[in-house]
């Protein structure tokens, strides 16, 4: 028997390592096969050089070189399908998906000084200061409404959220707690009580401004400052239920 050219190289498709002839051990998952170039019936593997060189068929024996591995076949599998199965697995085959596809399974760790939205909720943001517990730091709760005591731990999913994604919540935050143009509150950097001169408001992190006022710093919302009622001696007595002697 001498087989061709062509049912050699469809024997070894799938070889990897290989025990020629010889006795020589090779990958030839990289080599060309070809016939030899004296011998037109020794057909083997070899690189560009001949550095490397191997004969598959012995026709003494009438017998292909012995196989020894095979090239593993690749299949092409989405990200969203092996999550998917790894949600769904045991525990000991999560263990083996995650060796499998370590680059979908490494867990990546918060920064501090970055605002992050946990488990899945676009409103449920903390600002990360590099603490996990119940109470790590403030930020927001899932109904979008700030919150001194955010908790994070380190089995959270989460997304770091964007600039304009915080600012949001906290002009939201600041019109519900009545923050507006002509308010009087006692300023967090300056330490004094001023007027919001405005409703236009930058947001720096850490920090929001609104009409020249800093009304959020680190954490704090700045105290507003009621403005004084001005009452009649006769609307003082009705609400007191008396008469009053107004004394200088």
């Amino acid at each position: 028997m001498k087989p061709t050219l062509e049912q050699v190289k469809a024997y070894f498709k799938n070889a990897k390592e290989v025990r020629g002839v010889c006795g020589t051990v090779l990958d030839i998952s990289e080599l060309t096969m070809s016939h030899g170039a004296y011998y037109v019936n020794d057909v083997y593997a070899g690189d560009e050089g001949n550095s490397k060189k191997i004969s598959l068929f012995d026709y003494d024996e009438q017998k292909y070189a012995e196989i020894l591995s095979y090239k593993e076949e690749t299949f092409t599998v989405s990200k969203e399908f092996i999550l998917e199965g790894h949600a769904a697995a045991c525990h000991a085959w999560k263990k083996r998906i995650e060796e499998k596809f370590p680059e979908l399974f490494t867990k990546k760790e918060m920064e501090p000084g970055k605002w992050y939205s946990l488990n899945g909720h676009e409103d449920l943001l903390i600002y990360f200061t590099g603490r996990y517990g119940n109470n790590a730091s403030y930020g927001f709760d899932i109904f979008g409404e700030f919150s001194s005591t955010i908790g994070a731990h380190k089995d959270d999913t989460f997304e770091e959220a964007t600039h304009n994604e915080v600012k949001a919540l906290f002009v939201r935050e600041a019109e519900r707690r009545g923050y507006k143009k002509g308010v009087t509150v006692i300023n967090l950097l300056r330490e004094v009580e001023d007027e919001i001169s405005g409703d236009g408001t930058c947001f720096g992190g850490t920090q929001l401004a609104m009409g020249g006022q800093t009304i959020f710093l680190n954490g704090k919302w700045a105290t507003i400052i009621e403005p004084a009622v001005e009452l009649t001696v006769a609307e003082i007595e009705q609400k007191l239920g008396h008469k009053v002697k107004i004394v200088k």
